[in-house]
C-alpha cells in the first residue's frame, strides 16, 4: 500500500481545532469480497483484484462554548466530514464480473460525524455524544450478472460517559447503537425492499468498564 497524506490545522484555543486533509492511497492485490453465483445459493469468497486506489478529502471541527457563555465552558461540538472516491481494477483471472469500473468493497464515498463533548476537570467527569452515518457501499461485488451488493446507510447514535474517582479509578460506560438502526444489505445501490438480501435489527449494546491505576 503506497499512502500519502496532507493536512493542515489550526488550535484557536485549548478545545478547538480547525482541520483539513487530503488523502491518496494506491493498493496492490487488494483482498476484496466477491459473489460467487450460478448455484441455489450464492456463496461469497475472498479474492485478490489486481490494484485500487483512493483519492478523498477530510474536514474536521471543534469549538468550545465558553465563548458563549462561562456556564457552557465545558460543553464542545464536534463535526467530521470525509468525502472520497475509489476505482478497482479488476484481475480477469478472476472470472466475470458485473461491474465493468466500480468503488473499491467496503468505501464510502461520504462519512458524516457530528458529536457533543463535555469535560470537567474538577469533578473528573466526562461524556460524549456522536451521530454517525455513512453513505452506501459495496458489501461484495458481483459476478456473473449478480448485481454488486450495498450495505445501506445505518444512522448510528454512541454515547459515552466517564467518571474519575479519586487518583486511582476511572469508570466508564459506553452505550452504542441507541437508535436501534437496521442493518441492511441490498442488491444494487437502491434501497428497495425487493432487492433486501440480508436484514437484522440490532439492539443496543452497554460496556461498563474500570480502569485502575497506580
Amino acid at each position: 500500500i503506497v499512502n500519502a497524506d496532507l493536512r493542515f490545522e489550526v488550535f484557536p484555543g485549548a478545545a478547538d481545532v480547525l482541520a483539513v486533509s487530503a488523502f491518496f492511497k494506491q493498493f496492490q492485490d487488494p483482498i476484496e469480497a466477491i459473489i460467487l453465483g450460478g448455484s441455489s445459493n450464492d456463496l461469497i469468497t475472498y479474492t485478490n483484484a489486481k490494484s485500487a486506489r483512493v483519492l478523498g478529502m477530510e474536514l474536521e471541527a471543534k469549538k468550545g462554548l465558553g465563548f458563549l457563555s462561562p456556564a457552557l465552558a465545558d460543553f464542545s461540538p464536534l463535526a467530521n466530514l470525509t468525502l472520497s472516491t475509489s476505482r478497482v481494477a479488476l484481475n480477469p483471472a478472476l472470472g466475470i464480473q458485473t461491474s465493468d469500473v466500480r468503488p473499491l468493497v467496503g468505501q464510502s464515498p461520504l462519512v458524516v460525524n457530528v458529536g457533543l463533548d463535555y469535560t470537567n476537570e474538577g469533578t473528573g467527569t466526562r461524556a460524549r455524544l456522536v451521530y454517525n452515518v455513512s453513505a452506501p457501499r459495496i458489501r461484495a461485488a458481483g459476478s456473473n450478472n449478480l448485481l454488486d451488493t450495498y450495505e445501506q446507510p445505518r444512522h448510528l447514535l454512541d454515547a459515552a460517559i466517564a467518571q474519575r474517582i479519586g487518583k486511582h479509578v476511572d469508570l466508564k460506560l459506553t452505550i452504542e447503537n441507541i437508535l436501534q438502526s437496521p442493518y441492511r444489505v441490498t442488491f444494487g445501490q437502491e434501497n428497495k425492499d425487493e432487492a433486501v438480501v440480508e436484514e437484522r435489527q440490532l439492539g443496543t449494546s452497554f460496556n461498563l468498564g474500570v480502569t485502575v491505576t497506580n
